[in-house]
């Protein structure tokens, strides 16, 4: 019964999260704007601060002390600083990459998009 419950309640709170269409700012031909994530193409220059969730997997091109929790994907409990620079050949392990719902704990920054979807 109390799994049941827990799966119920799961359901309900994604539910809610579909109602409300989340926004990233994103600059396109020179300008800034407010898009549904869902529009979201690669390509797009989104704009990173604090407290965002990263909208799509993108290469940052611009960090001001600029930190990410990565901790969904790679179970790492402690915020990584984000670099512009290549820090590894490994494409999953380089800084200067950012992935789908990783959260920004600290700082302000700029990424190209390069990939949406699956």
């Amino acid at each position: 019964l109390n799994v049941y419950q827990q799966l119920k309640s799961i359901k309900i709170v994604a539910a809610f999260s579909k109602l409300l269409p989340t926004l990233a700012t994103v600059r396109r031909d020179g300008n800034e704007q407010q898009v549904v994530t869902d529009e979201i193409v690669p390509g797009d220059i989104i704009l990173i601060r604090m407290g965002d969730k990263l909208p799509a997997d993108c290469r940052f091109i611009a960090c001001d002390g600029l930190k990410v929790n990565t901790s969904e994907l790679t179970g790492e409990s402690k915020p990584i600083t984000a670099t512009v620079r290549c820090s590894s050949e490994v494409f999953m392990e380089s800084t200067n990459i950012g992935f789908y719902s990783t959260m920004v704990e600290q700082g302000t920054g700029e990424a190209v998009v390069i990939a949406t979807g699956d």
